[in-house]
């Protein structure tokens, strides 16, 4: 028997998003700019509450530097920090191939 595990569409388009979108500010998303980029049903609060529990189950971190204008990236999964040796790891997903 193969467990199944269910994937949380919001969390794919907000790792999608991250992952392909340049104009961050040194690897970090304001909170707000997720609004305008990802589909939500409740918005804002529901995309918080999803890097929240992401930030938990590791795949995202936080910067709370800022009063209300929480940053988040992807973070490295791989070995090395610095996206070698292993894919796939969120931060750094594979290059496409320029033909």
């Amino acid at each position: 028997m193969t467990d199944l595990i269910e994937v949380n569409p919001l969390r794919g388009r907000i790792i999608q998003y991250m992952q392909g979108h340049e104009r961050r500010v040194g690897g970090w998303f304001p909170t707000w700019w997720f609004k305008h980029h990802v589909e939500a049903e409740d918005g804002t609060r529901e995309i918080r509450r999803e890097l929240e529990r992401m930030e938990r189950d590791g795949v995202v971190e936080s910067d709370h530097e800022q009063v209300n204008n929480t940053k988040w990236r992807l973070t490295c999964t791989c070995p090395s920090g610095d996206g070698s040796l292993r894919w796939p790891c969120p931060a750094h997903p594979p290059e496409e191939k320029q033909q």
